[in-house]
């Protein structure tokens, strides 16, 4: 069965970022249900404007360039607590200029099960490759563009002998804060739809 990969599960938010701005210590300061008093560690990146860090179970990835925010549980309460936070920092720094929001979902499945667009694609690549000389690993990536009314859905597949994983990326060009905190707030729905989404390719 499939199950959700948290580490590639997250909200991000594209646009220019004071990363000085955003430390657990203003987290605290403007949102008391963060508030601990415990020190919480900061992991700094090679470039000192990449930071990272966790809060009552929730991972904080600014950049100057975007902003990443992702959940260490699957739970709704961890989700709630996720849509609260980024939605509450996008309405704090209101001047922040944004261009883009995105949320993204990731499954690994088992080996056992297929997924119907791309089903058969190691085989038919492994006989081209033969054809022409060559030998195919059996590993490949591919992606589709889904697109809906105000945003697009990008299906991501890497398939390999050792592991079958698949990728949703919902996203929105905008520099509309309603429309941004709209998807924001969507977010459960949008994992929700992934996972059907998800049941479908695989036949279930």
């Amino acid at each position: 069965m499939a199950k959700i990969d948290l580490r590639k599960t997250n909200i991000t938010i594209v646009g220019q970022w004071n990363v000085a701005i955003l430390s657990p210590k203003w987290i605290q300061s403007q949102f008391p249900e963060f508030k601990s008093t415990d020190d919480i560690p900061m992991e700094i990146g090679i470039n000192i404007r990449d930071i990272r860090f966790t809060i009552k179970d929730i991972i904080v990835n600014p950049s100057p360039n975007r902003l990443v925010v992702s959940p260490k549980v699957e739970t709704n309460d961890c989700y709630e607590t996720l849509i609260a936070l980024v939605s509450g920092i996008v309405s704090e720094l209101e001047h922040t200029p944004i261009i883009a929001v995105g949320s993204n979902f990731s499954y690994v499945l088992d080996k056992s099960e297929d997924i119907k667009p791309v089903s058969g694609d190691s085989e038919r690549l492994d006989e081209y490759y033969k054809s022409i000389g060559k030998k195919f690993s059996g590993s490949f990536i591919s992606q589709h563009v889904l697109v809906e009314k105000d945003r697009q859905i990008t299906v991501h597949y890497d398939i390999s002998p050792n592991a079958k994983i698949v990728s949703f990326n919902y996203h929105q060009n905008t520099e509309n804060h309603e429309r941004i905190n709209n998807f924001i707030q969507d977010f459960i729905n949008q994992q929700h739809d992934s996972s059907k989404m998800l049941s479908n390719l695989i036949g279930n």
